[in-house]
């Protein structure tokens, strides 16, 4: 019987952190804020602040992520990543004054880049050299199903339990659904043992996943400052996210409308990360993503100008379906423009 390649054990690592490090810790972390603003009393914008600090330190980290994977074990620094993020959850649970849950914000903000932003691109650039776009696609596309089955999970617990027995409570489901794959299976190909999936030596280019420009020339080209820019606009665009249900209730939505146009939102998000990974992989980079792009603005600024549940329902699942060239169009790009030997 023909063995399984190893790059599908990866895939089904990366689909299990989809689901769960973006689902569970990513995409439920506005849930907690009235709660937290109610018990701690204090406002909604201070509350909000904890994802601001993060988002800014998973962009000061994103700078170096790239060479801790290349110089640390995938497994060892995915498993010390995840700890340390479950660590911080206890801690907040205990939290009495908000600096605490800065604190929190800013170790999540490092933890959570690294080991969920950025980890599944990486490790996919590495084990896949054909059928690329389509994985990227689907763990992409996997981010907002999490999304979709933890939010109504982690809302209940927070209505039942409190928003502090919550934070416990995603602390040990995501230690036990993700670190048997982080200890297990998420380390990168070792050179000249294992080949990624699709390597053929007598087709294979310079895209292959051991070619490319080196990292010291590619810091000094145009092509990286202009993903850096953008890198740093899509951090920005991706933090409002987590804004939406607040936005909403403030405009005089129902609760429930609310649930209805974020749950488009995600639904967005996975038809967009499905779509463009795979229309990547079939037609020019340039038309895709300026498609892509036109669809996520016209849904923002539909948010923006539009009223009633069922339009702000069509502009939320356009705005959900621009963030795909965030979490799969960029790394996708990035790698066709520098190859993956850095």
């Amino acid at each position: 019987m023909k063995r399984i390649h190893y790059a599908w054990w990866v895939f089904v690592a990366c689909c299990v952190l989809s689901v769960v490090g973006f689902g569970l810790t990513i995409n439920t972390a506005s849930l907690y804020w009235t709660a937290i603003s109610e018990d701690l009393g204090v406002t909604i914008s201070q509350v909000s602040l904890m994802s601001t600090i993060g988002s800014l330190a998973g962009a000061a980290i994103l700078a170096v992520t790239g060479q801790l994977f290349a110089k640390v074990d995938a497994r060892i620094l995915l498993t010390t990543s995840f700890a340390l993020t479950a660590a911080t959850y206890l801690l907040g649970a205990a939290a009495q004054d908000m600096w605490v849950l800065y604190l929190v914000g800013l170790v999540q903000g490092v933890t959570k880049t690294v080991a969920v932003s950025m980890s599944i691109a990486i490790l996919l650039a590495n084990w896949f050299e054909k059928q690329l776009g389509l994985v990227m696609g689907i763990t992409g596309a996997l981010t907002a199903v999490g999304g979709s089955i933890f939010s109504p999970m982690v809302g209940s617990w927070i209505a039942q339990d409190g928003w502090r027995q919550a934070y416990v409570l995603t602390a040990i489901v995501m230690s036990v659904m993700i670190l048997p794959f982080t200890i297990f299976i998420t380390r990168l190909r070792r050179p000249g043992v294992d080949t990624p999936y699709g390597y053929d030596p007598t087709t294979s280019t310079a895209q292959s996943a051991d070619s490319g420009v080196p990292a010291r020339r590619a810091y000094r080209s145009a092509p990286f400052v202009g993903f850096v820019v953008i890198v740093l606009l899509l951090q920005g665009v991706a933090s409002l996210v987590q804004h939406v249900p607040t936005y909403l209730n403030l405009g005089g939505l129902s609760e429930v409308a609310t649930g209805a146009v974020f749950s488009a939102l995600l639904l967005g998000a996975a038809a967009g990360k499905f779509v463009i990974g795979v229309l990547l992989d079939h037609m020019p980079a340039p038309i895709a993503l300026v498609v892509f792009a036109l669809i996520g603005g016209g849904g923002w600024a539909g948010l923006l100008l539009v009223s009633g549940q069922s339009p702000l329902s069509v502009a939320s699942f356009a705005a959900g379906m621009g963030q795909g060239f965030a979490l799969v169009g960029l790394p996708l790009l990035v790698r066709r423009v520098f190859g993956g030997l850095d």
